[in-house]
């Protein structure tokens, strides 16, 4: 019987001291008995560079903070296009090959000025098949300040010229599906005429114009699509015949995306469209809250828009592919009331680039890291660098 007694005393005196021990634990973790809780850090980063370039200056810019790692000088009358391992150096009257920047040229071709005219080459009025060049330019007789227009093919392995023919105006050339297409615009932004050319001669073959300005072309399996100011967007098959077109409310100026069998694109009547590439027909529209877009993107079956939202505010919305609902936004102060808007993307991280003024050649730019996922921006730095033709390159080692 006293062992028993014994047992519960010694019982009942581990309990309380048990207790004791828990309330003094509580006490010591916070005096002012309120429980905290300790936010969860999500570490986001992303190392390595982004290079931005454009033809008077380089900016190389650290990924993990946005500092400036280097600014270097470059030409403004060269640009360059990376083909097959070498690079194709642009300058106003002459085209050089070489296998590395600044390296010597494996050949050259030069289109001799004279005292009454000159030659203007755009890199951007050309483009590679194969082992041949397509150059579109002009020389402009100095006199008169008419142009002359050509259009040449050369032969990439010693820059021989293939064929050479006279047009009436300036060209831009594509190659798509085997094919050699130029297109035109003989009265500024009225009209487009799409022209089939034969690759190995350079004549024409087929020939059609459009009476209305195109806002954006897109090359897509066997059609050709576009925008119009013409309140409308339309598919062309390969032999340049109307597939199908679709009438929205107003224009439609700015530049198409493909995502899946989907043809997206935004209007001025403030929707954005997905119709079905093959037919035309709608698969979803969304109305957006806003009526000034900046800029249209596709990445990770995601449909990225981005929004002038309000004064000194941006907002990139992203919609759902399957129904077009919007499922997140993200709103970013600016500096300016930004107007051109360019955006890209590496893995889980946007990055936006914007411009202040309607005027892109201005000589400032804003560059903001967005992380997609947790839409935390990571950091956001002006750079003294204009939009116009501006090429960007994530040059990242995550």
């Amino acid at each position: 019987m006293k062992n028993i007694k014994l047992q519960r005393t010694i019982s009942i005196q581990y309990l309380c001291l048990l207790t004791l021990v828990l309330v003094m634990q509580a006490c010591s973790k916070n005096d002012d008995t309120v429980p905290t809780i300790e936010p969860s850090i999500l570490p986001i980063s992303l190392s390595g560079d982004l290079a931005l370039v454009r033809n008077e200056k380089s900016l190389l810019i650290d990924l993990n903070n946005g500092n400036l790692i280097e600014e270097t000088a470059t030409s403004t009358t060269e640009k360059y296009i990376h083909f097959n391992e070498n690079y194709y150096i642009f300058q106003s009257n002459k085209i050089q090959k070489t296998n590395a920047l600044g390296g010597a040229p494996i050949w050259e071709k030069e289109y001799i000025n004279d005292p009454d005219s000159s030659y203007k080459i755009e890199s951007a009025k050309t483009t590679f098949f194969e082992t041949t060049l397509f150059v579109s330019y002009r020389k402009q007789h100095n006199s008169t300040y008419r142009s002359t227009y050509y259009f040449e093919a050369l032969d990439i392995t010693n820059g021989n010229s293939l064929w050479k023919h006279e047009v009436s105006s300036e060209l831009t050339p594509y190659v798509y599906k085997n094919r050699l297409i130029t297109t035109t615009k003989p009265n500024g932004n009225a009209s487009m005429i799409f022209q089939y050319r034969n690759k190995q001669l350079g004549h024409l073959e087929v020939e059609r114009t459009l009476t209305e300005r195109i806002g954006g072309l897109l090359f897509n399996g066997d059609f050709i699509y576009a925008t119009s100011w013409q309140k409308r967007v339309f598919a062309l098959d390969r032999e340049l015949n109307t597939v199908w077109s679709f009438e929205t409310e107003e224009a439609n100026p700015r530049q198409p995306i493909i995502l899946g069998n989907q043809f997206i694109f935004y209007s001025r009547d403030k929707h954005v469209y997905s119709l079905n590439k093959d037919t035309g027909n709608l698969n979803w529209k969304t109305v957006m809250p806003n009526g000034f877009t900046l800029e249209i993107s596709a990445f990770n079956d995601k449909v990225y828009i981005g929004q002038q939202s309000g004064d000194y505010k941006l907002t990139v919305y992203t919609l759902n592919i399957e129904n077009g609902a919007i499922d997140k936004t993200h709103n970013t102060a600016m500096s300016e009331s930004y107007y051109s808007t360019k955006l890209q993307f590496y893995k889980d991280y946007l990055i936006l680039i914007t411009s202040p003024t309607s005027n892109e050649s201005d000589s400032q730019i804003q560059v903001e890291l967005i992380h997609l996922t947790s839409s935390e921006t990571l950091w956001s730095t002006l750079y003294n660098i204009p939009l116009r033709n501006l090429e960007t390159t994530i040059n990242a080692t995550d």
